[in-house]
């Protein structure tokens, strides 16, 4: 494990048991330790229904258990034999693996009786299967096992406890928001008191673009060629040279909307102006 991974741990241990509230934090407010206080309540409820789920669970079993108990008490089970052939029959849905077919049985007046019963998908004609009769002889549905009692006991006992989880996180939740309210209120009080009100921010106008040092130096040269341009072509004090330096235009080499990257040439304008006593 490298060291940054070891320090990143260490740090998120350190940080979650701030959050319990374990150590000493001069920052940490009222509202603080009131959520501390109710997180540990939280974590100690969330604890305590663990084996109250369990309990509950148990206790689904037992009755599932003494229900089925009863039923087995008032029916008679007896052996049956299959009168029609579930071999060839399609299921409706996909995973259904029951069908109800047709058998024959004897009751327990010795009658010779014929009733539907639900068998596995495949079981052949003259295959004996178990059903369960009533005082009257009737084929009813069989009692629920020992085992599916225990599956509907967990179950009840699963959903107990994470339902009540879930409850514990929403009030938690639901607590947390007056005091993180009363926090910011806090926060704002804190700062109104340390920071004082800034000032409005003024105007500031847009500063213009200085020329590149390059462009300036290329424009001192081209005048003090043009002064000497003007000088060679007769000065005087009856001939006065006005000259003005201006950008050339460049063709666009880029794409539309862009800068021409290209450097900035200036050319040089001379009138020559006679002036006549």
């Amino acid at each position: 494990m490298s060291a940054a991974k070891q320090r990143s741990g260490e740090l998120w241990v350190l940080m979650q048991a701030r959050r319990l509230g374990i150590g000493r934090n001069p920052l940490r407010r009222q509202s603080d330790r009131f959520e501390t206080v109710l997180l540990w309540c939280a974590l100690t409820v969330a604890l305590l229904m663990i084996p109250v789920g369990a309990a509950v669970g148990s206790g689904v079993q037992n009755s599932l258990d003494a229900s089925s108990d009863r039923q087995r008490a008032a029916l008679h089970q007896v052996q049956a034999r299959t009168l029609e052939s579930a071999e060839h029959d399609v299921p409706s849905v996909p995973g259904d693996v029951l069908t109800i077919i047709q058998v024959g049985y004897v009751d327990t007046q010795g009658v010779d009786r014929q009733g539907y019963t639900s068998v596995v998908r495949g079981t052949k004609a003259g295959a004996e299967v178990t059903v369960w009769l009533d005082s009257s002889g009737t084929i009813v549905a069989a009692p629920r096992s020992t085992a599916d009692d225990a599956a509907f006991g967990i179950t009840a006992g699963i959903f107990t406890v994470f339902g009540s989880w879930l409850v514990l996180w929403g009030l938690f939740r639901l607590a947390r928001v007056p005091l993180d309210r009363r926090r910011l209120r806090a926060w704002d009080t804190e700062w109104d008191t340390i920071a004082p009100p800034l000032a409005p921010r003024a105007e500031v106008e847009p500063v213009p673009e200085e020329e590149p040092a390059r462009f300036r130096q290329r424009r001192r040269t081209i005048r003090s060629i043009a002064d000497c341009t003007a000088a060679s072509l007769g000065g005087g004090q009856n001939t006065s040279q006005a000259w003005k330096i201006r950008p050339m235009p460049q063709p666009n080499s880029g794409k539309a909307g862009q800068k021409n990257p290209a450097p900035v040439r200036y050319q040089m304008t001379i009138r020559k102006v006679f002036t006549v006593r």
